[in-house]
């Protein structure tokens, strides 16, 4: 089956100014239509944001902010989702962009699950930055109060 993540974007956004849509809340309503296409492109998303984040140069602050924007956005979608998805949702802190990973942790920091756990700790067994490991223990500490 086909992801509808844009589609659902589309109509979250129809209506909305220029303004709103680019600095407004994001429509993390739509996590309620979500199912697991959209959860894979939600990830994938993420992965493309990072790497576009990764290759912008050091200066270009507004394009940072901006992709930092969707990327949050995106993490607190799917923590409307941790209950439902949470095997999906972990295969993220597999991915080989740091930024994923990191907004996959943060995802469970904010909506923990006794789910993650397993994933969480094999996550932390990587060489990851500070800010990656200090995120990720606190999602695998929110996670395990859950046992």
């Amino acid at each position: 089956m086909k992801s509808i993540l844009q589609s659902l974007l589309n109509r979250a956004q129809k209506g909305k100014n220029l303004q709103e849509r680019a600095y407004g809340k994001f429509p993390v309503e739509i996590a309620d239509q979500c199912k697991e296409e959209e959860i894979s492109e939600i990830l994938q998303r993420l992965d493309e944001l990072g790497i576009e984040k990764e290759n912008l140069p050091n200066w270009d602050g507004d394009s940072q902010d901006d992709i930092w924007r969707v990327q949050k956005g995106f993490s607190e979608t799917l923590e409307r989702l941790t209950d439902k998805y949470t095997s999906l949702i972990v295969r993220g802190l597999r991915s080989g962009v740091p930024d994923t990973t990191f907004w996959i942790a943060h995802t469970f920091w904010k909506s923990p699950n006794k789910n993650a756990v397993e994933a969480l700790t094999e996550y932390l067994k990587k060489d990851i930055t500070e800010l990656h490991r200090k995120i990720a223990s606190d999602a695998l500490e929110a996670c395990r109060k859950l046992k």
